[in-house]
């Protein structure tokens, strides 16, 4: 089965769509208790990182919060330096 170009991004809104319905009907069950009381937008954006990546590298979702996950920690490492 072919699937559009564009089929892992409107996978990913719908995604998005899915998560501001559940997190907008007062469930807070998709997200930790400390995200929830913290800014409304993380989760959104923290998502939205995910999704990126994963169609700017051509890979699953797991597979790009891994990368995210990694980059931040490089990115922090070469700020703060190795053992800082």
């Amino acid at each position: 089965m072919d699937l559009p170009h564009h089929a892992p991004a409107q996978r990913g809104a719908d995604m998005i769509q899915d998560l501001d319905e559940r997190v907008g009907d007062g469930s807070r069950h998709l997200v930790r208790p400390s995200i929830a009381l913290g800014d409304p937008q993380r989760p959104r954006e923290a998502f939205r990182d995910v999704l990126d990546t994963s169609v700017r590298y051509k890979t699953d979702m797991r597979t790009a919060a891994y990368i995210v996950a990694i980059n931040r920690v490089a990115q922090v490492t070469k700020l703060r330096g190795m053992y800082a």
